[in-house]
Order: structure tokens, then C-alpha cells, then sequence
């Protein structure tokens, strides 16, 4: 896991044993293919590299943030974004705070801070068109095509 230590090195023999994914796992976590003649498979290094793209993901998550309090709901309850994702609107805090631990910038949440108001534009907007055709209607009894 993120906060363990650096796993210790094992023997090619100890290795070749392994399922295919702790091996995969292994090699990911070393960044290494150092293997000491132990012959990995094509679906080995494919697993090993999505391994290691999760493995940077996971790294990314440690920001330079102070951790959120926990979200919980009775002593025996608690939410986690990551796994529940927006299990209540409370949870928004984590979401955001995520979205920032793994880089986006200010300019990248603009779309997502102005969406309500977004919104609100385009039910105007479907609110004139709608009188707009109610008149047309009403003049001639056929709605016209846009």
C-alpha cells in the first residue's frame, strides 16, 4: 500500500512462483524490470505498466493539503469519495479536494464553478424560445420551424 515501506528484495525463485499480477505489482512497485533472468510474459509487462500508471494516480492523491475530516453518519458509518463516491452533497469538499490532489488547476474547475449559472442561461433561454413559438402559434395556428 502508498504508506508501506519499499518491498524487500526477494529471490527470482521466490518470484516465479507469484500469480501473474503480484508479480506484475512487484516489478511496478521496484520500477524495475531487474528480474535477475526471471522471463516476464507480454500480459505480465501490459499489467505491470497499468499498474504503474494507477501506482503514479494513487501517489498523486498525497498533496500538500491537510487530510478532510472523515464524513460520517452515526458511529458506525463513514464516506469515503473514493469509494462511495457522492454518496450526499456533503461530500463535495472530497471531490473537489481530489480533483485538486491530482492536478487540476483553477482554469480546469472553471466550467464545473459556473455550471449552475450555465444552467440558469439555458432555461432562459428555453423559456423565450418557448414564447417565441407559443406567438408564432398563436398568429398563424401552426407552429413554424426553427
Amino acid at each position: 500500500m502508498a504508506d508501506q515501506p519499499e518491498p524487500p528484495a526477494t529471490r527470482a525463485d521466490q518470484i516465479a512462483d507469484w500469480p501473474r499480477e503480484q508479480r506484475a505489482a512487484y516489478f511496478a512497485r521496484m520500477d524495475t524490470l531487474k528480474d535477475d533472468g526471471l522471463t516476464l510474459d507480454e500480459h505480465t509487462l501490459e499489467l505491470m505498466e497499468k499498474i504503474k500508471a494507477n501506482w503514479a494516480k494513487w501517489q498523486q492523491m498525497s498533496g500538500d493539503n491537510r487530510p478532510l475530516t472523515r464524513s460520517t453518519a452515526g458511529p458506525r458509518r463513514d464516506f469515503d469519495i473514493n469509494l462511495d463516491g457522492m454518496a450526499h452533497y456533503g461530500m463535495l469538499p472530497d471531490f473537489l479536494q481530489d480533483l485538486r490532489n491530482i492536478g487540476l488547476t483553477a482554469k480546469d474547475l472553471a466550467p464545473l464553478f459556473r455550471s449552475a449559472y450555465d444552467y440558469v442561461q439555458m432555461w432562459d433561454h428555453c423559456e423565450h424560445r418557448a414564447a417565441e413559438i407559443a406567438n408564432t402559434k398563436g398568429k398563424s395556428g401552426m407552429a413554424t420551424p426553427v
